[in-house]
C-alpha cells in the first residue's frame, strides 16, 4: 500500500489537477472510477473491528492503470487481477506482523515456562540474604511478585479498616521473614495502634493509622512499579531471548503465509505475462489504409512482389517496347 508520504503527495497533486477536460477523457475517468469502486467493494475487508482503506486502494488502482495503460476489457481485466494480487500480498505482510505481535503479547503474559519465584526465594535464602525484596526487584517476575503481595495487603487493610496481625504476618511470610526494610515501617504502625503511646482519642488514632498505612503502601507500589517499567524497557537476558524467539510466527502460521504469498506471486507474474503478450500483439498489428485495405508489404528489394493470376501463374511483364518477351522452350528455341 502507499506510504503516508505518497498519500500526502497524491492529495497535493489532486488539489492542483483540473481533471480530464475533454468529453472522452471525462467518460474514461468516470468509467474507471466505477470499475475501481466495484472492485474495492468485492475485495476490501469491511467489518467492525477492521476496515481497509478505500482511498488507498483507489490510489493503487490509479497508479497501475496509469503505468500499464490497458486498452479494452481483456487488458483491464488483467490489470484488475494484478492490482488485486498486489493488495492481497500487502495484506499477507500485515498478517505476518499480526502473528508476531500476538506471539510477543503471549510471551509477555505467560513469561517463562516455569515459575521463577521459588527459585529466586530459595537462592536468596541460600545466600543468607536479609532483604529478599531487594534481590527479587532485580528481575521482572520478582517485581511482579512484590507488587502482587503489596496490593493484596493493601486490599486487606481497606477491607478491615486497619492493618491486622493476620495481614501483617501474611505479607511478612511472602518474603520468608526477610524483608526488614519493607516490613519494619508497617510493624511500627501496627504497634503504635495497639499501644497508643500518645494517649490520643482511639477514633483519631485509627483514622491516622489507616492514613499512614495507605500512604506507605502507595509509596511502595509506586517505587516497585517504576522499577518494573525500567526492567521492561531493559529486559534481562532471559526475557530478551523469549522476545527474540517470539519474533517468528508459529510453524503453522508460517506455512499458511508462505503458501498464500506463493499463490499471489504466481498470479502477479501470470497477469503481467499475459498483459505483455496482449499489448505486444496490439502494438505490432498492421493498420488498415484509408480505403479499409491493408497495404501490401514491400519485398527485400523494396518492390512489391506480384501476385499470381487465377490459374496460379504469374503474368509476364512487358519489355521496354511494351511487348512481352516469349520464353524459350526446353530445347532452347522460341516457340513460334
Amino acid at each position: 500500500m502507499p506510504s503516508e508520504a505518497q498519500l500526502a503527495a497524491n492529495r497535493l497533486n489532486a488539489q492542483k489537477s483540473t481533471g480530464p477536460r475533454t468529453d472522452a477523457g471525462k467518460a474514461i475517468a468516470s468509467r474507471n472510477s466505477l470499475k475501481h469502486t466495484a472492485l474495492a467493494r468485492a475485495l476490501l475487508v469491511s467489518s467492525h473491528p477492521r476496515q481497509e482503506s478505500s482511498p488507498e486502494f483507489k490510489i493503487l488502482c490509479d497508479e497501475y492503470y496509469a503505468a500499464l495503460d490497458p486498452v479494452g476489457p481483456l487488458e483491464e481485466m488483467l490489470v484488475d487481477s494484478l492490482v488485486s494480487a498486489v493488495w492481497r500480498r500487502d495484506r499477507v505482510r500485515h498478517a505476518e506482523s499480526g502473528e508476531i505481535a500476538l506471539n510477543l503479547d503471549e510471551t509477555e503474559k505467560t513469561g517463562p515456562k516455569t515459575d521463577p519465584i521459588p527459585t529466586l526465594l530459595h537462592a536468596a535464602e541460600a545466600a543468607d540474604r536479609e532483604d529478599i525484596p531487594q534481590m527479587l526487584a532485580q528481575s521482572i517476575p520478582g517485581c511482579e511478585y512484590i507488587l502482587r503481595h503489596l496490593r493484596e495487603a493493601q486490599a486487606a487493610v481497606q477491607r478491615d479498616q486497619r492493618l491486622t496481625p493476620d495481614s501483617f504476618n501474611q505479607l511478612n511470610s511472602a518474603f520468608r521473614l526477610r524483608a526488614k526494610a519493607l516490613i519494619d515501617p508497617l510493624y511500627e504502625m501496627a504497634v503504635t495502634l495497639e499501644t497508643n503511646p500518645g494517649k490520643i482519642d482511639p477514633a483519631i488514632l485509627l483514622q491516622k493509622h489507616r492514613s499512614d498505612v495507605f500512604s506507605y503502601f502507595q509509596s511502595q507500589l509506586k517505587y516497585y512499579e517504576e522499577m518494573l517499567d525500567a526492567k521492561r524497557q531493559n529486559p534481562d537476558l532471559g526475557t530478551k531471548a523469549r522476545q527474540d524467539a517470539a519474533m517468528l510466527p508459529s510453524g503453522h502460521a508460517v506455512d499458511r503465509i508462505l503458501r498464500y504469498d506463493t499463490v499471489l506471486e504466481r498470479q502477479i507474474f501470470r497477469a503481467m505475462d499475459q498483459l505483455e503478450k496482449l499489448q505486444s500483439r496490439r502494438l505490432v498489428a498492421p493498420k488498415p489504409s484509408e480505403g479499409g485495405l491493408v497495404a501490401p508489404k514491400p519485398s527485400e528489394g523494396g518492390l512489391v512482389a506480384p501476385k499470381p493470376s487465377e490459374g496460379g501463374l504469374v503474368a509476364p511483364k512487358p519489355n521496354e517496347a511494351g511487348l512481352v518477351t516469349p520464353k524459350p522452350s526446353e530445347g532452347g528455341l522460341v516457340a513460334p
